[in-house]
């Protein structure tokens, strides 16, 4: 039934070339006629149109009505496929439905997910694209990434609201020109939601190296509790803690979990986004979480508990809360009961972003 779809969907998107192609020979008063001017997108005109009442580009085009079936085709075969992904590896995946998109020349913005607390981004530009997502509460978080020309996700970690999503292109040094911006309202029911997929900053597949290990120490866990405490005991003694990369690491670093594994080393950063994507591959809620400690910009993580316990006899876990632990300060202290107190007291932590 897929390949079937799937055929239907690529004779739909042959007749939108061929369609676009004769829009793109009209004058500009035929243009006008059909509310479509250059720079605006298919979609961007036939939204005009539905708004206006008018018929124009359908009336002309009637293939345009197939291909508004073949957009909900679309996003009910991503539906499916993000489905079939979930069943077969376990693993929670974001997907691109497009439902919901804001388009430009160079990107698109898909906000289909928002209340699964994620949207995902192509950038197809030659430039070096720079994201910022504004939250309900006006705290900025800024992005720059690697351009693939493939979707890339990015969580809305702060609850329901309205997010301000604005794409920009890096041309030059400390100048950038928009792309495309969009406003996205967030209905958010499961808190803990945008905390079980991968995104930009917690990124990886069923075939990520953490993943497989996480699958690994599963085996031997019959609890929540015991799988948390073999994850966080993996991380804490696995990784060391590495001066140079400290030293020398940019603002613009992003972890590579397959990376810090091989080499068995990195700095906090590293040590929560494998720790993260550890736990959310087993369907445990986890954020990392970026602020401060002792006064210094540190990276740690917070975990959802479904059940109560303690991890290491020393973290005490409540069910349905989110709780502290930071597998950084545990390795580069050797798990000193010093500083696992003051891990478990967590009142020297203030968080300022969340991933």
């Amino acid at each position: 039934a897929q390949i079937g779809r799937q055929k239907e969907l690529a004779a739909g998107k042959r007749e939108l070339t061929a369609i676009e192609k004769r829009i793109a020979e009209l004058s500009p008063g035929q243009a006008r006629r059909f509310a479509f001017v250059p720079g605006r997108t298919l979609q961007e005109a036939l939204e005009r149109e539905e708004a206006a009442g008018v018929k124009g580009l359908s009336a002309v085009f009637p293939s345009l009505k197939r291909q508004r079936e073949n957009a909900a085709l679309k996003a009910a075969l991503v539906r499916e496929q993000g489905a079939a992904y979930t069943a077969k590896t376990g693993l929670k995946m974001p997907s691109a439905p497009g439902t919901a998109v804001k388009e430009s020349a160079k990107a698109v913005v898909d906000y289909s997910n928002a209340n699964e607390g994620y949207i995902g981004v192509k950038y197809t530009g030659k430039s070096k694209p720079q994201l910022k997502i504004t939250a309900p509460s006006g705290n900025a978080y800024d992005y720059v990434f690697t351009p693939t020309g493939d979707w890339q996700y990015f969580v809305l970690s702060e609850g329901s609201g309205t997010y301000t999503i604005a794409l920009y292109e890096i041309i030059v040094a400390n100048k950038a020109m928009p792309v495309t911006n969009v406003s996205v309202e967030a209905n958010i029911a499961d808190s803990t939601a945008p905390f079980l997929y991968p995104n930009c900053y917690v990124n990886y597949t069923g075939s990520t190296k953490a993943v497989k290990i996480a699958a690994y120490l599963a085996k031997s866990c019959t609890t929540e509790t015991q799988l948390i405490e073999a994850i966080y005991n993996y991380v804490v003694t696995n990784i060391k803690y590495d001066n140079n990369l400290a030293k020398t690491v940019t603002s613009n670093y992003i972890s590579d979990p397959d990376t810090v594994i091989t080499n068995k080393s990195g700095i906090c950063f590293d040590y929560a986004a494998v720790m993260t994507a550890m736990l959310r591959s087993r369907g445990i809620p986890a954020k990392m979480v970026f602020g401060y400690s002792n006064n210094e910009y540190h990276a740690w993580v917070s975990i959802y508990a479904k059940e109560s316990g303690k991890v290491n006899n020393v973290f005490t876990f409540s069910a349905k809360t989110w709780k502290l632990l930071d597998p950084t300060a545990a390795s580069t202290s050797n798990q000193s009961s010093a500083v696992n107190s003051y891990v478990e007291a967590a009142s020297g932590y203030v968080p300022k972003f969340v991933y």
